[in-house]
């Protein structure tokens, strides 16, 4: 074979090759394309827009929005708040304490502090005698039997 006869041969072929290509990106670039939109339901829309502006030809569009569901948010746990407060308890759980309307052994006895109970401590008036919350009033309970101590209470 003559070099003129392989030179003709080999451009032929490119000339073929570059007729295929042109076909291709023709025939990619007028595929039909579809745009998926997310709905509430599993419905699917399509879609098409204009391939020129102010032509009749219109191209499906493709969306490319992530089509995962999103993954349920983790309900959140909260605590119930709390505070410290000062609470007044016995000293000797074996004994009964007076509560009294004043600062004074004389003065009317309102009740008394049990083993197991806890009233809010409102303030040390003096060495001898602290004032706490009783059924809802303000009362006083000598300091020899009792003692205060921190307590978590849910916040009101």
């Amino acid at each position: 074979m003559s070099k003129n006869r392989l030179n003709m041969i080999l451009y032929a072929f490119m000339g073929c090759l570059v007729l295929t290509i042109i076909i291709l990106a023709v025939k990619v670039a007028t595929k039909p394309k579809t745009l998926v939109t997310n709905q509430v339901s599993d419905k699917r829309e399509e879609q098409s827009v204009p391939v020129n502006e102010g032509s009749d030809v219109t191209t499906p569009v493709e969306d490319v929005t992530d089509e995962q569901e999103p993954e349920p948010e983790e309900p959140v746990v909260t605590e119930p708040e709390t505070i410290q407060k000062q609470m007044v308890v016995l000293k000797d759980p074996t004994v009964n304490v007076n509560v009294r309307s004043k600062a004074d052994a004389g003065s009317t006895k309102l009740g008394q502090i049990g083993k197991d109970d806890q009233y809010e401590y409102l303030d040390g008036i003096d060495t001898e005698w602290i004032r706490i919350s009783y059924k809802g009033s303000e009362a006083f309970v000598s300091a020899k039997y009792v003692k205060v101590i921190e307590v978590e209470v849910p916040a009101e």
